[in-house]
């Protein structure tokens, strides 16, 4: 069963209630408007399309209810959702094919797939319940508050953004699969701050993400470029494999909050801020600069080509073992460390005042670049 409009027709319903409860619902035009004015309710699995090439525009005026399918087809046209989608019963698949604009309302259902241009997300809750969120193309962030966007708790259960995010909010994204950044995150419009949970993992697989302020990242991160995190602080409370990429924090960085959360596979680390590393161990291929107070929050091993510290460590009763191939730069206050230990190969550069409670035991070339003061309290 379905509605058809033909040549130059356009298709508007009006009603305060439109119900589809017909098997097969398909509304289509050839390349014109459909606009829905009332509250929709799928009986069945349905579909609109204004065409997949040149086409019209596809408009709900309110909300869209109900526990079946609907697919969107605009092509090079619109879509606009006005009301919540699945607010009251959510629905099954929900997905817009194509379209050059889309602007959506809250979304529930049990996956959610949009293909667009560029889609504004003007409501603050997006939910698939036991399935997949994919937002292809870029994403702006319009509800002037809060944003939530969740997959199901599945390790299958994925969140998408293949391009851009933008849009001065806060954004949460929560899933048991892999949440994957594609595109630049805060570029145009800064994020206020974003947060993922502690399960699954995040994909940064672009070269920024910016926040005014915090970035908080509860799952394991992986990067598949070089990428700087621009934020107030940015946090790792999971593992963190750089993929042999940059990572550069703009801002104050905590690494992890546990001994588990390693930093492997960077190939250069770089903060500006302070650091604070609950984590046994730091690798990079090549360099680490902390350009701002370092604070210990375990043992800790570093290990790379060269270790800059510009500013000094807080060492909260732990040991310090510092395995860098080239240059070690000591340079500033440390204080409260346990154990300080450098390996045998390339050179430390010591200036300042390092206190240790126990032992310092420098196996590499020492070459003192300032005035120096060495005291153990052991």
């Amino acid at each position: 069963a379905s509605v058809a409009g033909t040549g130059n027709a356009t298709v508007a319903v009006t009603a305060p209630v439109i119900n589809f409860n017909f098997a097969g619902n398909t509304v289509t035009t050839a390349n014109q408007n459909i606009t829905f004015t009332g509250a929709v309710l799928l009986g069945a699995a349905s579909s609109v399309t204004t065409g997949a090439g040149t086409a019209g525009d596809i408009s709900f005026s309110s909300t869209i209810d109900n526990a079946n399918n609907l697919s969107l087809t605009a092509g090079t046209g619109n879509v606009l959702i006005t009301g919540a989608v699945g607010g009251v019963t959510p629905l099954s698949q929900f997905s817009i094919v194509s379209a050059t604009q889309t602007d959506v309302n809250n979304i529930s259902g049990t996956n959610i797939s949009i293909t667009s241009g560029n889609i504004d997300l003007n409501g603050t809750v997006y939910t698939a319940s036991t399935d997949d969120v994919v937002f292809t193309g870029s994403v702006d962030l319009e509800a002037g508050a809060a944003t939530a966007v969740s997959a199901g708790a599945g390790a299958g259960d994925d969140v998408t953004f293949t391009s851009t995010v933008n849009g001065g909010v806060a954004l949460t994204v929560n899933g048991g699969g892999t949440t994957t950044f594609s595109g630049i995150v805060g570029g145009t419009i800064n994020l206020a701050s974003l947060t993922t949970d502690a399960a699954g993992t995040t994909a940064i697989n672009t070269s920024a993400v910016t926040t005014t302020g915090v970035q908080t990242y509860n799952d394991n991160v992986t990067l598949g470029a070089g990428a700087t995190l621009t934020g107030t602080t940015v946090t790792f409370n999971g593992t963190t494999n750089g993929g042999a990429n940059n990572l550069t924090v703009t801002g104050n960085a905590v690494f992890g909050n546990a001994i588990a959360d390693t930093v492997t596979n960077v190939s250069a680390l770089t903060v500006s801020g302070t650091t604070t590393i609950n984590t046994s161990t730091i690798t990079t291929a090549t360099t680490q600069s902390y350009n701002l107070a370092v604070t210990l929050g375990t043992d800790v091993t570093l290990t790379g080509t060269t270790g800059t510290f510009t500013t000094g460590i807080t060492g909260g009763g732990n040991s310090l073992t510092l395995n860098f191939s080239g240059i070690t730069l000591i340079n500033g206050t440390f204080t409260g460390i346990l154990n300080l230990t450098t390996d045998a190969v390339g050179t430390t550069q010591l200036s300042g005042n390092i206190t240790t409670a126990g032992f310092q035991s420098y196996g590499d070339a020492v070459v003192l670049v300032g005035n120096t003061v060495l005291t153990t309290t052991n």
